[in-house]
């Protein structure tokens, strides 16, 4: 009986130590389901993406944040080769670091292909897991976006050189004034080689005028910023001017961290203002002794305008006491020219002496080349004075040439000259048609009188421009040269002396130059030289 009690005594120890630990392993088991819990929730709602890979990297478990990153569901990932993952070159980077003999490895940058095929840039961390043998069971990756941070980087470097390529001299220093960073054109211009010379000195070690130190710093930290010139010293002591921007870079809470300053060299800029001021002085001195020298030309054309009024009003006195002159005396002459010239027939026929009838017909050629004498220079004279204007008229160009050549026919015959007008019958042009019957006659008149006497040819050619023709009288004459080209148009000149007409004034051309001036034309003659011809040219305005 007592054995049995001890066994009872025993078992009922024994249960009470059963009970304990069975209520010990609830609670345990609580903690745990609770711990589990946590973890679920943490591996779930995680704001990195977390997969879970089998010993043959395919995908067995993962995070909604990998869903979300990937652009992926679960048919998408579930026993998806993780490799698949990743472009060719980046899983083989991430193989070659050999992850599953380190057993875990933080931080590798690559890049991960999204469901859409867009690349995305991430930073991974993988870690291998083993069992109790060491034998490999899987890996957990955890996947963070670093695309944001990665185009930051990239606007960063694009910064940072555009800085280091400026032509502007750059610096940036700390809140008080040391140096921190400095781009090669500093150095430049500057004078200095190595960076380390520079970095951590304080920015006024490099200017001259070491004053305005603290009233850049205040406008840099205070206010908006200072812009001013300033002047410099190289690493060699040489002085020079530079233009400063300096400014204070601030963080996210606008509190300035650091304070960047830009440099431009002025100096050649500064001396051209110099140079340009001391021009302008040395212009106003110009200027006013310009302006004396203006009120004595003033003072001078004052008095030579009343000269040559003076002197104008003389020779117009004269010109006009000429022009009377002139048609009086050919008045006065033509009278008893007329006379002798009807009287003289008269008396050759009365005269028996057969040397005397030759010397009246000798006196009646001069008398008749006086008369001819008279009435061309009562024509110059006329076409000469400004108070004659001629009345103007539409006339078809080609008639008028038409009369004057039925005129000259007997000419052309005579001095076997063929004649050739390329004029066309439609050609109007606005004209005196008295005085254009006139030019004609005398320039193919002359053209005629300078043809040799084997013959030749004279051609009229026209060429319509804008509101204008030009007229060109061409033949196969004796030509000029540069001398009597100049001459042509003069009056009272002849080509050829030698060639002297008792019938010719000399004044044909110059009637004829006088006349295409009262119609506001031009003309004039050209000519490769002696025996080679000449094209006399003139212009006339075109009729409507």
């Amino acid at each position: 009986m007592e054995q049995v009690e001890k066994t009872s005594d025993f078992d009922s120890k024994q249960i009470d130590e059963i009970k304990e630990k069975d209520k010990s392993n609830k609670i345990n088991n609580n903690e745990l389901t609770d711990i589990s819990e946590v973890y679920k929730t943490i591996f779930e709602e995680s704001a990195v993406a977390i997969t879970v890979t089998t010993e043959d990297e395919q995908i067995i478990f993962w995070n909604k944040y990998a869903e979300f990153l990937l652009k992926m569901d679960k048919d998408d990932l579930f026993m998806k080769p993780v490799r698949l993952l990743y472009p060719n070159e980046e899983w083989e980077k991430i193989r070659s670091i050999n992850v599953r003999k380190k057993g875990m490895q933080h931080s590798i940058e690559t890049k991960i292909i999204r469901k859409d095929n867009e690349l995305l840039d991430v930073d991974i961390s993988i870690t291998v897991l083993k069992d109790d043998t060491g034998n490999i069971m899987g890996s957990i990756g955890i996947i963070k976006d670093i695309s944001k941070r990665k185009k930051i980087e990239k606007k960063l470097r694009l910064k940072e050189s555009a800085i280091d390529s400026s032509i502007n001299a750059i610096a940036i220093t700390d809140l008080k004034g040391n140096i921190t960073y400095v781009n090669p054109s500093f150095l430049n211009l500057w004078g200095y080689e190595n960076y380390e010379d520079v970095i951590g000195e304080p920015i006024v070690k490099f200017w001259k005028m070491k004053g305005k130190f603290v009233e850049v710093m205040d406008a840099v930290l205070t206010k908006k910023g200072w812009v001013g010139e300033l002047k410099a010293e190289r690493k060699n002591n040489s002085i020079f001017d530079i233009q400063l921007s300096a400014t204070s870079i601030k963080n996210d809470e606008n509190q300035p961290i650091s304070m960047m300053a830009s440099f431009v060299d002025v100096t050649r800029r500064k001396r051209a203002e110099e140079k340009l001021h001391q021009n302008a002085k040395e212009m106003k001195l110009s200027n006013i002794e310009l302006q004396i020298t203006q009120q004595q030309l003033r003072e001078l054309n004052r008095t030579l305008e009343d000269k040559v009024h003076k002197r104008t009003n003389e020779i117009e006195n004269l010109l006009k006491q000429k022009d009377e002159f002139i048609g009086q005396l050919g008045h006065d002459l033509k009278t008893p020219i007329s006379v002798i010239l009807t009287l003289l027939p008269m008396i050759k026929d009365d005269i028996k002496d057969e040397d005397v009838g030759k010397d009246c017909c000798i006196v009646r050629r001069n008398v008749e080349y006086i008369k001819n004498l008279v009435i061309e220079t009562l024509k110059f004279a006329e076409l000469s004075s400004p108070n004659v204007i001629l009345e103007m008229e539409n006339l078809k160009l080609n008639k008028i040439i038409c009369e004057v050549v039925d005129n000259l026919k007997s000419n052309f015959v005579t001095n076997n000259i063929k004649f050739k007008s390329n004029v066309n019958n439609d050609v109007i042009v606005e004209g005196n048609g008295l005085r254009l019957r006139e030019l004609f006659e005398n320039l193919i008149t002359n053209a005629v009188k300078y043809t040799p006497e084997a013959g030749g040819t004279i051609t009229i050619d026209t060429k319509e421009e804008k509101k204008q023709i030009t007229v060109s009288i061409i033949d196969t004459g004796i030509g000029m040269n540069e001398d009597q080209k100049n001459h042509i148009f003069d009056e009272f000149y002849k080509v050829d002396e030698s060639r002297h007409e008792i019938s010719s004034a000399g004044l044909g051309l110059s009637i004829c130059k006088r006349i295409i001036e009262k119609h506001n034309g031009k003309i004039w003659v050209e000519s490769s030289g002696l025996g080679k011809g000449s094209t006399f040219h003139f212009t006339l305005k075109l009729g409507s």
